[in-house]
């Protein structure tokens, strides 16, 4: 098994692991205790896992080295801390109050709703000039997190219908591979909902050597890391209770559609 890169989101790893495996081993029936209990981890031993689950310790011990963690501890604060950002995409507050379908129905079209009047706001012609950019080149790269990439496929398959050679890239290895092999034939996309991935990875610097045409989504175009761009699409507002995700899909949506459109009347 890969080793995988804890500046990711820990539990898409582990899902990562079960979905790519084409049989159940060691390693994908740990991954799969591992979400199974990704709530009450800090209430369970490595004993209380080897006992419930007829696996022993030592599986276990090697399973989370091969993530890269030094020990059980580590990486229980880790899935603790995936957890928080998962539920965190969802941007709806309290929780504990928001307890039948109905009132959940309602956050979420309003959260939707006010992503879609921040996209109006949009000026056609910077969304237009993305459009350009997609179909110009042959080669395109995304980068970002591992729930923006998610996000991104849908865009990746409608660019790969039109001939494009197409990455969503959340790996920061994989990304600096491909850092290195980028040119000025290439289009880089990097996304930045959050405004947390871009400051942890060590592929920052790499990239301000790079010759290929960089263009950064953001929700806040202040920051010292978007030097070095060559394009700042700045597509939101980054407030304390939403990160943007639902801003980007829309987005996502705005640029698929377009671009399908303008290949259908080709």
């Amino acid at each position: 098994m890969a080793k995988y890169n804890k500046n990711n989101i820990l539990i898409g790893n582990l899902l990562d692991i079960v979905n790519k495996a084409s049989h159940e081993t060691t390693d994908v029936l740990i991954a799969k205790i591992f979400l199974e209990n990704r709530y009450n981890l800090n209430e369970l031993s490595l004993d209380d896992l080897s006992n419930q689950y007829y696996i022993s310790q030592a599986s276990i011990s090697r399973f989370i080295k091969k993530l890269g963690y030094k020990n059980y501890n580590t990486f229980k604060y880790d899935v603790a801390s995936s957890n928080e950002k998962m539920e965190s995409v969802h941007a709806i507050q309290d929780r504990d109050r928001i307890n039948d379908a109905i009132a959940i129905k309602e956050e979420v079209i309003y959260r939707i709703n006010e992503a879609y009047q921040k996209m109006n706001d949009l000026n056609v012609n910077d969304v237009l000039h993305i459009v350009d950019l997609l179909n110009k080149y042959q080669n395109i790269i995304f980068f970002g997190s591992e729930l923006s990439m998610a996000m991104c496929k849908i865009l990746q398959l409608g660019l790969v219908t039109l001939g494009k050679n197409v990455y969503t890239i959340y790996d920061k290895n994989y990304q600096n591979e491909m850092i290195n092999k980028m040119s000025e034939n290439d289009l880089l996309i990097c996304i930045s909902i959050e405004d947390r991935w871009f400051h942890i990875q060590e592929s920052i610097n790499n990239l301000k050597e790079s010759t290929s045409y960089k263009m950064m989504w953001t929700l806040n175009s202040s920051k010292d890391h978007l030097e070095g761009f060559d394009d700042i699409f700045v597509f939101g507002k980054q407030v304390f209770d939403n990160y943007g995700y639902h801003e980007l899909m829309v987005l996502i949506m705005i640029v698929y559609r377009i671009l399908m459109n303008h290949s259908n009347n080709e």
